[in-house]
């Protein structure tokens, strides 16, 4: 049988992507247009099936009338769904996604699964009654759709046999924190770049999980990012040693150029203290907003798992001064587990050493 997209349908089998193409490239798209949900249901993966045929080709009018068939099969893969939405909405002019979501709120909101509904927190701003049902929706849900963004971003917890517990808490944290910042749940930003990558904004603070570091402690210093919060979630999980750390800061300024030059004094000064910082990366360090200290309404404690050196005095850096962001890799000198990750740490330890020298022959 020559067309091998109805022998796929005939024969129950799945329609690879590339087969997809192949046909398309050598038949053209028509059979597909005649058949369109037939064949979608069969091929895959749907998402990019479906960016060839609006990409490639010259067929936006009739996919842009499917667009509801198009989201509803994709509704329950959050990142299928999050790339046909995009390229149906960034198609768009501003006045034509103010209407699409003026329009068609009820009818996104009833297709997209509470699994998926923080796909939709991209669009949020572009139509005010889209916000205010999201915002609705969101609220009435939020333990199911608050689970579900963990799950996406921090998959390790859901295998913990604790997850329920860890879910209780990190819920009662965010309540906690949005109920300070006078904010809402549709308020909560997800971070997808940089040191802050899968964190949490909600206002003026940044709460973030990882499982990586090995210790929960952590060596002061004023150039860190002070925490707010910080949580061992092994006391939550007991039996598990490294079930992850949670902690919560302030935002920082992300965005600003940094130079290297500004980098290094940055190693310099962790160096002549006695620590080493082992990931230098432009993307780990931000520019403080506001003084590097805390700001609640109220004692938070001392349990930060942060241990203090008395041989470096305790100084609160001010708005505009370099952090860095990401604790995993400061190490004291001295310590025999040192990891030094990529060739900007390097460069700036062999440069250190070489000052020194230097320094000592003069």
């Amino acid at each position: 049988m020559e067309n091998i997209l109805e022998y796929s349908i005939q024969t129950d089998k799945y329609i690879r992507v590339d087969s997809f193409i192949q046909f398309i490239q050598s038949s053209g798209v028509s059979y597909i247009i005649d058949h369109y949900e037939r064949i979608m249901g069969y091929v895959g993966p749907f998402d990019s099936a479906f960016e060839y045929l609006y990409t490639e080709c010259d067929i936006k009018f009739f996919l842009k009338e499917k667009i509801f068939y198009n989201l509803k099969t994709c509704a329950y893969q959050s990142r299928m769904l999050e790339k046909v939405l995009h390229l149906y909405v960034y198609d768009m002019d501003e006045k034509e996604r103010n209407s699409f979501f003026e329009k068609n709120t009820c009818q996104l909101l009833e297709i997209v699964p509470i699994s998926s509904l923080f796909v939709l927190l991209e669009y949020k701003n572009m139509n005010v009654l889209f916000y205010n049902k999201l915002a609705t929706k969101i609220r009435e849900n939020k333990r199911q759709y608050l689970e579900n963004i963990f799950v996406r971003y921090f998959p390790y917890i859901k295998k913990s046999r604790y997850s329920d517990v860890i879910f209780s808490s990190l819920i009662l944290l965010i309540d906690e924190i949005l109920e300070y910042e006078k904010l809402d749940y549709i308020d909560i930003d997800i971070l997808q770049s940089g040191s802050f990558s899968g964190a949490f904004q909600i206002g003026s603070k940044v709460f973030k999980c990882s499982n990586r570091r090995e210790t929960y402690s952590i060596p002061y210093h004023p150039r860190i990012l002070q925490p707010l919060i910080r949580v061992d979630l092994s006391t939550l999980t007991p039996g598990i040693e490294k079930s992850g750390f949670l902690s919560v800061t302030e935002f920082v300024d992300t965005n600003t150029p940094i130079s290297l030059e500004e980098l290094y004094q940055v190693y310099k000064e962790f160096r002549n203290d006695g620590y080493i910082w082992g990931d230098v990366k432009k993307e780990n360090v931000g520019i403080l907003m506001r003084a590097n200290t805390k700001y609640w309404d109220r004692d938070l404690g001392d349990h930060l798992g942060i241990v203090k050196d008395e041989s470096v005095p305790e100084k609160i850096l001010d708005q505009g001064e370099i952090v860095v962001l990401d604790d995993d890799y400061i190490y004291y000198e001295n310590d025999p587990d040192i990891i030094l990750i990529g060739e900007l740490t390097d460069q700036f330890e062999n440069r250190y050493q070489e000052e020194r020298k230097n320094t000592v022959h003069l």
